[in-house]
């Protein structure tokens, strides 16, 4: 019986580790001297895997599933230090040197700004950062006063950074968020104003009674279905349709303008949805996809994406970018995808990078930074949606049902 039980326990854990394919991903944080520099936050951005330095200045993230992901490194007085790496087969291991950073050179040439101006551009700053959805007005920024706004008024443009953490609390999702902000861009000066923003975060769950994990846990599921996350895994797996997404590709609102103008007609072909993404995506490897954008640059089309599942909600409406019917659209939450460069890759855990060349508008970018989860997130066991009634995706020749590259499909 003892020797069943051992056999038993070795064919689990080897089972286990295989499935889950973890690796640790360590270090040490030095300055220019090289000398260890203690307390430093590490993080993997946009997840919940967070640490810091010991007082050798070493640090580890253990237990790391294979992915593309970029390494934060960040201490006070120092620039942040940003890595992007592949965790596949092997645990990886850095070597970070940080720069001092001179603050008040940076800082010198700010104008001085009055309280009521800078009441004002925070406001501008919290409405277009974190959204102006349900969830919005549960989340509270702590730490205000760490922002460095700039406003150019000849051009109406507003401007923000910080050399800190952005302490923000998510009291709808019940999640901490520590965001350094890169940058942050508010474009008035056109026909229509223009958002940017990017920067690192790291996600820590808040304490909550058991009621209020049970409501988290319900609103975490809401926030992801439908979300720009659940849509790229879909795409990641081939499972565009079958998760509840129909997908065109159209002209932007420019080119629609100057080919109405021109030939007065609008060709039917960019009127249909995207049945097969073959066209677009190919296999890079087990955790992600290339996504080749430069077709629709070349076409002047844009990515228009419907989640059927859900209805815009009222407030969205009254508030939001809402993007118009202009054919037989299915109802549902309407964004949209703008193509920045040539080609992206899509990760398993629905990110993409690199980060920015990509823009969303529509429903996506109506809760900010309100309806960010870490991409670690899963969808509880049971909670699922139901399954859609339609016909599902047809798998892509040169991919299994899986999304992984299958030689013996490729022509």
């Amino acid at each position: 019986m003892r020797k069943f039980l051992c056999l038993l326990l070795i064919i689990t854990c080897i089972g286990v580790a295989k499935g889950q394919s973890v690796y640790n991903v360590t270090g040490i944080v030095t300055d220019g001297k090289d000398i260890p520099i203690p307390g430093a936050t590490v993080f993997i951005t946009d997840s919940r895997m967070v640490t810091a330095a010991n007082a050798d200045g070493k640090f580890a993230l253990r237990q790391v599933r294979a992915g593309k992901y970029t390494l934060v490194v960040k201490m006070m007085g120092y620039v942040a230090s940003t890595h992007a790496f592949v965790l596949q087969n092997n645990d990886m291991r850095f070597r970070v040197k940080l720069q001092e950073d001179n603050i008040e050179l940076r800082t010198a040439n700010i104008s001085a700004m009055s309280l009521a101006e800078r009441k004002r551009h925070l406001a501008t700053f919290i409405r277009c950062f974190l959204g102006i959805s349900t969830n919005a007005k549960q989340c509270k920024i702590l730490n205000t006063d760490i922002l460095v706004f700039k406003f150019d008024k000849k051009k109406n443009i507003l401007s923000a950074n910080t050399d800190d953490f952005l302490v923000i609390e998510n009291r709808a999702l019940g999640y901490r968020l520590k965001y350094l902000l890169n940058s942050f861009v508010y474009d008035q000066s056109g026909l229509e104003a223009i958002l940017s923003f990017d920067g690192s975060v790291f996600f820590e769950d808040m304490e909550g009674n058991a009621r209020q994990k049970k409501m988290w846990q319900q609103q975490r599921v809401d926030a992801y279905l439908g979300s720009s996350m659940h849509f790229f895994r879909s795409l990641f797996s081939n499972k565009v349709e079958r998760n509840g997404f129909t997908v065109y590709n159209m002209f932007n609102r420019l080119a629609l303008e100057a080919r109405i103008k021109e030939k007065k007609t609008i060709p039917i072909k960019y009127f249909t949805s995207i049945k097969l993404f073959r066209k677009y995506t190919n296999v890079a490897d087990s955790n992600s996809r290339g996504f080749n954008l430069g077709l629709f640059k070349k076409d002047s089309t844009e990515l228009y994406v419907v989640y059927r599942r859900n209805e815009e909600p009222r407030e969205f409406l009254d508030g939001g970018t809402v993007i118009k019917n202009t054919f037989n659209m299915p109802e549902g939450q309407k964004s949209i995808i703008t193509p920045l460069s040539d080609k992206v890759y899509i990760n398993k855990n629905g990110s993409v990078s690199p980060i920015g060349h990509t823009q969303l508008a529509g429903f996506w970018m109506w809760g900010k930074m309100s309806w960010a989860l870490p991409f670690d997130y899963e969808v509880p066991p049971g909670m699922e949606p139901s399954k859609i009634e339609d016909e599902g995706d047809t798998v892509d020749d040169e991919t299994d049902s899986n999304g992984i590259n299958n030689p013996d499909l490729k022509k």
